[in-house]
């Protein structure tokens, strides 16, 4: 019996869309405030770490993390195999997101 992996993945808008036709390994967007950016940012982790691949996500400031994270959590929820507040989530797939603030210095 085959198992079926659900995740809540919001569908791009045409700009959305748009970047993820055009994307290459490092893009940059200059993108207004409700234009999506975390949005994206979600469904491009979610779709690599479901993939079983590493994904990392890195923020100027800790807060910052937050809602990613939340969204992230919401969206693979049933797929979710570990998790660590605000620093990671593994996926049965094999998949794992990190997330990264860049605020302290090591």
């Amino acid at each position: 019996m085959e198992t079926v992996l659900k995740a809540k993945l919001s569908r791009p808008h045409a700009g959305q869309a748009d970047v993820l036709k055009q994307r290459n390994r490092f893009n940059v967007l200059c993108c207004g405030r409700r234009w999506g950016k975390s949005a994206l940012a979600v469904n491009v982790l979610s779709e690599c770490a479901i993939g079983g691949q590493p994904a990392g996500y890195f923020t100027p400031t800790y807060k910052l993390l937050d809602g990613t994270y939340t969204a992230c959590i919401e969206a693979l929820e049933p797929i979710i195999k570990r998790k660590n507040e605000h620093q990671f989530i593994e996926l049965i797939t094999g998949g794992r997101i990190e997330f990264w603030s860049l605020e302290n210095e090591m």
